[in-house]
């Protein structure tokens, strides 16, 4: 899973979705976490903060390797509604390309099952200019985008990770290999 999210020139391949239930994060285990009705292992490195929001199930801020450049920060989501694409397409709408061509097809996207449940990932570059419909408009140049949709036993779990392309790359692998050991509680 890490060689997909960290290499730009991956082929697509395609896998079938399924669904699962959302209780707030929480330690399992010495190791894992518990997300909804899924638990993984998390990076050291990464810090686990209170939700900004009500709709996500947790966060983590993802720490920059250099001075002067921003964390990245992974939102959590569950039952937010519309399908994969609906959600890639308006993740993919928050950013713009400096050369003014479409993110949408800029955008990476990969379909695969990880411990059988079908997962989407995306990968997009470009400026990013802003989270929900109704806030303020922000230009971040040299962004970037790495997201998981996981279609679980009873739910959908959205991952979007976001920040500048240094500090996303810094956690590029770490954020694969959060992917690629998610598990369901029923496993």
């Amino acid at each position: 899973m890490a060689w997909l999210i960290n290499s730009h020139l991956s082929s697509l391949s395609s896998s079938t979705p399924q669904s699962v239930s959302t209780q707030p994060a929480s330690v399992i285990a010495s190791s894992r976490i518990r997300i909804g009705e899924l638990t993984a292992t998390v990076d050291e490195g990464w810090i686990q903060e209170a939700p900004s929001s009500s709709m996500r199930l947790t966060q983590f801020r993802l720490p920059a390797s250099e001075l002067g450049i921003d964390d990245a920060e992974l939102a959590v989501f569950s039952s937010i509604g519309g399908s994969v694409q609906d959600n890639l397409s308006r993740w993919f709408d928050q950013f713009s390309q400096p050369d003014g061509s479409d993110s949408q097809e800029k955008a990476r996207v990969q379909e695969f099952s990880v411990n059988e449940m079908s997962t989407t990932i995306a990968d997009l570059t470009g400026t990013f200019t802003g989270g929900m419909p109704m806030s303020q408009t922000v230009e971040k140049k040299d962004y970037r985008l790495l997201a998981a949709i996981v279609v679980g036993a009873s739910d959908v779990y959205f991952f979007k990770l976001v920040g500048p392309e240094k500090t996303v790359e810094r956690w590029a692998t770490s954020f694969g290999e959060f992917i690629g050991d998610l598990r369901s509680l029923s496993q």
